[in-house]
């Protein structure tokens, strides 16, 4: 991977719990880090390898490694469109890149851990 092809911005967010009514807890989201990454739709190999996972992958994002993402995470992409972390890896296993699977969060479904 080349640093180059890093073309999104996008913002890493986590759930955080917040009680603006007392005994009432409500879930939101933190802004953590904001990177660089690619961002490329899945090939229709890496989707049937998708389909084995609970949840079905559609894009792949690449970041460099040491990025606070986690399987709770979700990413922001610049044009506010949310991408739910479905798996993650460290490739090669050399702590250089991250590698996830993500699909598309749909509108009015909250996203639940």
């Amino acid at each position: 991977m080349d640093a180059g092809c890093l073309r999104e911005l996008v913002t890493i967010e986590r759930p955080v719990l917040l009680e603006t009514v007392p005994g009432v807890p409500q879930r939101t989201w933190m802004a953590v880090q904001t990177v660089w990454a690619a961002l490329e739709p899945l090939s229709l190999r890496d989707l049937l390898f998708s389909t084995q996972l609970t949840v079905t992958a559609s894009h792949r994002v690449t970041m460099r490694y040491g990025v606070p993402v986690t399987l709770q995470s979700r990413l922001r992409l610049a044009d506010d469109r949310l991408l739910m972390v479905v798996s993650l890896r460290n490739v090669n296993e050399r702590d250089r890149w991250l590698e996830l699977l993500v699909m598309f969060e749909q509108a009015g479904t909250p996203y639940t851990t």
